[in-house]
């Protein structure tokens, strides 16, 4: 009778895996990694890696993306579908745990049984599709350097500057277009004498959409009156502020991976930050060849 009973309630355990594995867990394939980067970067390269590119024989599109923690995709390999579901949750500021759940489209639930394999092809494109994933992000952070984060003061300056509007991963090519403005108009008068390095203060960052609204300034010198400025260009005197801070050496249109580790430092320190950063430049790219010796300090106003 007992063993009867144990019989039954494995029967019944084993029922309910079943039907778990086959028809409710979602996924045919689960894949996990750690990395020392935050979690904010490794969403940040992973949309950048491939947003709806395509690369050889693969057409990848987003379907959905929670920022910072979850995107889904669709990767087409020639005729085969696989969706993948990237799920980063932070361990610390500096590192992330990445697991990735992979699913045939087409032929989920025979998958389930032939996953079983070493050899299902299936599990194989799986792989190799994260490792280079991964392999893409250490390359990747050879492209620039953080330091550590600090506690700091944003200075109030007196300055020129013009008011842009770009995608986060265009602000460098925006400022080019931009800065003949107020370079014109330093030029063409004596008394506006620049005192001090040219900087980039977000007044709105569209996180979900990767659009950006940023004042491109130039501290002067405080005058009673200014020459006739033209309409493009304005003058303000910007806030004193508390705030985080890091220093970036890498070229300045990635330079937002600095603003990443910011916001990532904060959310695990639980500080309330403003999420508007400002950039501090002290190179010139035309000047400067090697981009890893470019300098910016880069600030998240604390709240």
């Amino acid at each position: 009778m007992i063993m009867k009973s144990i019989l039954r309630l494995l029967g019944i355990i084993l029922l309910a895996l079943g039907i778990w594995y086959f028809f409710v867990k979602g996924y045919n394939y689960r894949i996990s990694f750690t990395t020392n980067q935050s979690q904010g970067i490794v969403y940040d390269h992973l949309i950048r890696w491939n947003d709806g590119k395509s690369y050889r024989d693969t057409i990848v599109i987003n379907l959905k993306k929670e920022p910072f923690s979850d995107i889904t995709q669709n990767y087409k390999f020639g005729d085969s579908l696989f969706k993948f579901n990237w799920n980063l949750k932070m361990i610390d500021e500096n590192t992330t745990k990445v697991t990735v759940n992979t699913k045939d489209e087409y032929n989920s639930f025979i998958q389930n049984i032939l996953i079983l394999s070493t050899q299902n092809h299936f599990k194989k494109k799986s792989i190799a599709t994260v490792k280079k994933f991964g392999k893409s992000l250490l390359r990747n952070k050879e492209n620039y350097n953080l330091h550590s984060v600090r506690d700091s003061i944003i200075p109030s300056q007196y300055c020129i500057y013009v008011s842009v509007e770009s995608k986060a991963s265009n602000k460098a090519q925006a400022m080019l277009k931009n800065i003949f403005y107020t370079m014109n108009y330093i030029k063409a008068y004596d008394e506006i004498q620049l005192t001090g390095q040219p900087f980039l203060e977000v007044t709105e960052w569209n996180i979900e959409k990767d659009s950006l609204k940023f004042d491109f300034c130039f501290p002067i010198k405080k005058l009673k009156e200014y020459p006739p400025m033209p309409s493009k260009v304005k003058i303000k005197e910007t806030k004193e502020r508390k705030a985080l801070k890091t220093i970036f050496n890498g070229n300045y249109k990635i330079s937002d991976r600095a603003w990443i580790q910011l916001r990532d430092y904060a959310r695990y320190h639980d500080i309330e930050v403003t999420n508007l950063p400002v950039e501090i430049y002290y190179n010139d790219p035309h000047n400067d060849v090697n981009p890893m010796d470019w300098v910016a300090e880069v600030f998240m106003p604390i709240e």
